[in-house]
């Protein structure tokens, strides 16, 4: 099943003003929040995409999507990371279901891209950019 999922703004206390939320929600989630649609950035994405509460699982603009775009693009949608690295745009893919984690040795980690990051970059990350 396909669902809409929309760019929102939403009333921001701290600041006081209007800020744009770039993780896509559903209409149902925008409203319940008190949220404002950001007209003509409306996404149909496969429903296993988005949470419980009608968010995309991970902000396509974000670093660990543009990791996920790569991991897709390697041979077999695998990568493997060494030394000291910042892990955590990788394990933000591992919770969301994008990824997994395979620990090899004390410092070797691989990843592989499961067939739910594969439908998140055909979805999502194919048209941006």
């Amino acid at each position: 099943m396909r669902i809409e999922v929309y760019p929102f703004s939403r009333y921001d206390s701290e600041s006081g003003k209007m800020l744009e939320d770039r993780r896509c929600s559903t209409r149902e989630y925008i409203r319940e929040r008190g949220g404002v649609i950001i007209e003509g950035g409306t996404r149909l994405v496969g429903d296993t995409l988005v949470d419980h509460q009608g968010r995309l699982i991970l902000d396509p603009s974000g670093e660990s999507a543009r990791l996920l775009k790569q991991l897709d693009a390697a041979e077999g949608g695998h990568g493997e990371t060494t030394g000291k690295v910042n892990r955590r745009p990788l394990q933000e893919l591992v919770d969301a279901g994008l990824a997994t984690r395979t620990i090899v040795g004390i410092n070797r980690v691989d990843y592989d891209v499961t067939d739910l990051g594969r439908q998140y970059v055909r979805d999502l990350l194919s048209v941006s950019e």
